[in-house]
């Protein structure tokens, strides 16, 4: 399922969150304008030819850029993944069409130029001045590394010293990536994408090279591999893995973590070791005790606290 890989979320998303996608008091600017092109085209028929041309060409793309990204991540199809970046193809057109709309209006309204000039100034000094709370509430000045950005920082430095230690890379998140310092067009020392089509299953990678995977790595490269394949391969040595201290969702509800590997032509067992006894007809070789809620206290039902991190256990063996 597709959905399973890349996460779903209701329809409305991105309608929800247009203030952030637009700018604070951006969308209702936009809300405003929509009813006022129409009320111009017919107030003003020589304004029709225009109002026609934004709808067609700013107003109608925007809608479908919205539209079609809002289907995509209801339904979980890839593409999407709940990132208020993929709008940015479609905030250019909605801001043209404010410029366009509220050019238009005012020109109609205004005969003079030192009038229109004199409006659009005040006009000017009245929207930053409502909107300029706005922005603090939204993003608060100045900006300072929150818990995740602090997270993959970290992340970063540990691959900045391991990466000398290998012929070649591959990390795909571009946070750690750039605490390498390494060039990722060069492909002596990087490879930029997995190899889909590795027999092998390790994406390409060859003997010694380093493989920094992250909780995003298998939705944002479509691979069918998430982090136990990995594992199980057999040519993968775990380095290091990191977990956050506090905990977050990566894409596809992935909890975050990131490994350290190393492709290896060696193969290599590994073996979890659950630290509760397996029911009676148990056999699982992994192992994830999740937060979860308790209806029932039983002493038979091993709960977490809601601020509690997941438990991984794990060892690896040559």
């Amino acid at each position: 399922m597709q959905a399973d890989l890349y996460g779903r979320g209701y329809l409305m998303f991105f309608v929800d969150r247009l203030n952030v996608i637009l700018g604070p008091g951006t969308e209702w600017l936009l809300a405003i304008c929509i009813p006022a092109s129409i009320g111009m085209a017919l107030a003003w028929p020589k304004e029709r030819r225009l109002v026609l041309r934004i709808w067609l060409f700013l107003l109608l793309p925007f809608l479908a850029i919205l539209l079609g990204h809002s289907i995509l991540w209801w339904k979980g199809w890839k593409a999407s993944l709940g990132l208020l970046r993929v709008l940015a193809t479609g905030a250019p057109f909605a801001m043209a069409f404010v410029a366009f709309t509220l050019g238009a209006v005012g020109r109609n309204l205004l005969s003079t130029m030192s009038a229109r000039m004199a409006v659009s100034a005040l006009a000017g000094v009245l929207f930053f001045t409502c909107t300029y709370p706005m922005v603090l509430n939204l993003q608060p000045q100045p900006v300072l590394p929150d818990a995740q950005e602090a997270f993959l920082s970290e992340a970063g430095d540990d691959a900045l010293k391991m990466e000398a230690d290998h012929p070649r890379v591959l990390i795909f998140d571009p946070q750690i990536f750039l605490h390498t310092g390494l060039d990722m067009f060069d492909p002596r020392r990087v490879q930029r994408y997995p190899d889909h089509r590795d027999p092998q299953g390790t994406l390409g990678l060859r003997e010694g090279d380093l493989l920094v995977w992250d909780a995003n790595f298998r939705a944002t490269t479509g691979v069918e591999r998430g982090i136990d394949t990995l594992l199980s391969n057999g040519r993968f040595r775990v380095i290091q893995m990191k977990v956050p201290k506090e905990r977050w969702m990566g894409l596809g509800g992935q909890p975050m973590e990131v490994w350290f590997m190393e492709r290896r032509d060696t193969r290599y067992e590994r073996n979890t070791i659950p630290l509760y006894p397996l029911p009676p007809d148990g056999g699982a070789k992994y192992v994830r005790l999740d937060t979860m809620q308790c209806p029932v206290p039983r002493s038979s039902v091993l709960c977490f606290a809601a601020n509690e991190f997941p438990l991984d256990w794990g060892r690896v063996t040559d």
